[in-house]
């Protein structure tokens, strides 16, 4: 209703290439058992380009110790971050993949596997740390899943990929003692483990809507956009103590409801304004950009270009918000 119909087309073929090939949105972290950032790292002779990076650590931290930003609690040490990401994170990587090896699941093993899909959340995450503060716990989140599966179902819980090297290995140590818990290789994609999986378990991530997209049955702990589509295919669990009912209901009833995927897609379409937050406005590396490889595009006429259609975009959507307001107090 009121969207037009290039919309709706735009939608179904958005869909229909999910359910091809991915659902990677920008700036997502690609799968991998290293760190963001390491993946295709190797050692460098040492440079002046290199001189020049220790002398801005240096620098860095003189401003944060003793300089301007000494009472910014944003900033943290510099240093502290470059030994959390240039040696912490990879060797507790290289440990988990030492300690967990011989346990992972793996691709091949999916097909054999009657399991939930768990994805872990990355912290911290305003999706976990406000939309979803009950269960910011993951660890007894995974254990509240579990405890609620039917009978003969494993939950396969995967990290994700901006959290690799973040967490001890007592965090994953703790996570496997749970029952029924199988821990997924960090290498594996998302797609393939909800393609295979029965049912998708989620605190608030967006792969409980890609699963939806892939005619998988999902079940959300906490507040969503995608919540109000049908319970037929998603369910959020609003009462912990009758998640075991939901999750039986939810699998007995499944019902497919493309109409109501499209309309939602549409929705969102409309409402949403198309730019590369993450790679392009943000300039985070390592991140995922479709067609990122073009090489005739001007990359800061093109990032300029998305800040003036952001800032425009963000300006009518005041302006709606305002005039909504305004009659809605002239209503009252």
């Amino acid at each position: 209703y009121g969207i037009d119909t290039s919309l709706k087309d735009e939608a179904a073929k958005y869909l229909q290439q999910v359910q091809k090939a991915h659902a990677m949105y920008e700036g997502v972290v690609l799968s991998s058992n290293k760190p963001p950032g390491m993946v295709n790292s190797k050692k460098k002779p040492f440079n002046l380009l290199k001189l020049k990076s220790l002398l801005d650590l240096l620098i860095g931290e003189y401003k944060f110790r003793f300089g301007e930003y000494r009472d910014d609690n944003h900033i943290s040490s510099y240093i502290g971050h470059f030994v959390g990401q240039r040696i912490i994170r990879p060797w507790r990587a290289r440990m988990m993949e030492r300690r967990f090896r011989n346990l992972y699941v793996r691709s091949k093993d999916l097909p054999l596997l009657n399991y939930a899909f768990f994805p872990l959340h990355t912290e911290p995450e305003v999706t976990l740390s406000v939309y979803s503060k009950p269960y910011r716990n993951q660890i007894e989140a995974a254990r509240l899943f579990s405890h609620n599966l039917p009978i003969g179902m494993k939950l396969v819980v995967k990290e994700h990929p901006w959290a690799i090297g973040r967490r001890p290995l007592s965090y994953y140590l703790k996570l496997m003692e749970i029952p029924n818990v199988l821990l997924a290789h960090p290498g594996l994609n998302s797609r393939e483990l909800a393609s295979h999986a029965r049912l998708i378990t989620v605190i608030a991530g967006s792969v409980g809507l890609e699963g939806s997209m892939l005619k998988k049955p999902a079940i959300v702990l906490g507040q969503t956009p995608y919540n109000f589509l049908p319970n037929s295919m998603i369910r959020y669990a609003e009462n912990p103590e009758r998640l075991g009912y939901e999750i039986q209901d939810l699998l007995e009833n499944y019902e497919y409801n493309e109409a109501a995927l499209l309309s939602y897609i549409s929705a969102v379409m409309n409402n949403s304004v198309s730019i590369d937050f993450y790679s392009r406005l943000l300039r985070r590396p390592g991140v995922y950009r479709e067609n990122q490889q073009q090489a005739d595009i001007d990359e800061d006429k093109e990032r300029q270009n998305q800040i003036e259609r952001l800032a425009k975009y963000l300006i009518n959507r005041y302006n709606i918000f305002v005039s909504a307001s305004s009659n809605l107090s002239n209503i009252e």
